[in-house]
């Protein structure tokens, strides 16, 4: 649910901020798609190889895009003609995540991390266990002032009408 909240105001945000560039798909909304159509391919990991691969190989070979599916939405959705701010494809990274799905279902990490220093409960898998766990808050704690930093070092006309504001001792911005 919050990932479904958090993608819908990233568009309607990008969308006020940037009307001719908003973002119709980035990350967030790739994460919330997958999560739903990955659902049927928990439980058939040997198909999720297999598909997997093929996207990948697909794309790297450039018999597999969704570039026509962008052609088709993009009058009725009206989805910005020339670039948007963020944008996630589905091919290949769809196929990244169902090899993920396969190695997660057999437990391939027990294999490759078998190490006994990952299992000890110290000071430090614990704070990166606290870290990845609030990744997303995390992400937007430093994103968010981020942007309004360069936003106000990059746009000079917001620069001005604080020096004029301040200059003339009138605060509008």
């Amino acid at each position: 649910m919050l990932l479904s909240l958090a993608s819908l105001v990233v568009s309607i945000g990008s969308y006020t901020q940037f009307p001719s560039s908003w973002i119709y798909f980035g990350i967030l909304h790739f994460f919330l798609l997958i999560t739903i159509i990955g659902l049927p391919f928990l439980k058939i990991p040997k198909i999720s190889l297999v598909i997997g691969i093929f996207i990948i190989i697909g794309y790297n070979m450039s018999w597999l895009n969704m570039h026509w599916f962008y052609n088709v939405l993009q009058e009725p959705l009206n989805l910005p003609k020339m670039y948007t701010q963020d944008l996630v494809s589905l091919v290949p990274w769809f196929g990244v995540y169902l090899l993920g799905l396969t190695a997660g279902y057999y437990k391939i990490q027990e294999t490759l991390l078998n190490y006994e220093i990952l299992h000890k409960t110290n000071r430090i898998n614990t704070l990166l266990s606290s870290l990845g766990k609030h990744s997303f808050i995390i992400y937007h704690l430093y994103v968010t002032p981020n942007s309004l930093i360069l936003y106000v070092l990059l746009n000079k006309t917001f620069l001005i009408k604080i020096y004029d504001s301040i200059k003339n001792k009138k605060f509008y911005i």
